[in-house]
């Protein structure tokens, strides 16, 4: 599948379906073996609450869409907060995409490296 339609099928909104076929043809085309659509999840989760991208656990659970995680607040307190956290979630996952990108372009800093002058 080339980039450039690859990039159009995940534009815009996608059924679950689509995505599932998706994460498909990708572990197909790279070999991975056993790979499921919750591993990307478990994946961009640890790396958004990790030291590079520091998310505040809270925020990864709003991105994540768990209804039942308060945050550390009271219940009485999720009953009443109806913010949908629609800027820090956004916020986070372009912080995500970004350090993707990074990756995938080779351009990704390696703080614990030591470039030597021979």
């Amino acid at each position: 599948m080339s980039a450039k339609r690859l990039k159009a099928e995940v534009a815009g909104e996608a059924s679950l379906e689509s995505v599932s076929r998706l994460c498909g043809r990708l572990t197909d085309a790279t070999g991975v073996e056993n790979a499921r659509l919750h591993d990307l999840r478990r994946t961009g989760a640890t790396h958004l609450t990790g030291e590079g991208l520091s998310v505040s656990r809270f925020i990864v659970s709003q991105v994540l869409n768990h209804a039942s995680d308060t945050g550390g607040s009271s219940a009485v307190t999720a009953i009443y907060d109806r913010n949908a956290y629609l800027s820090q979630k956004r916020h986070a996952l372009d912080a995500w995409a970004g350090q993707i990108a990074s990756i995938v372009s080779g351009e990704e800093a390696r703080s614990n490296v030591v470039r030597l002058g021979l």
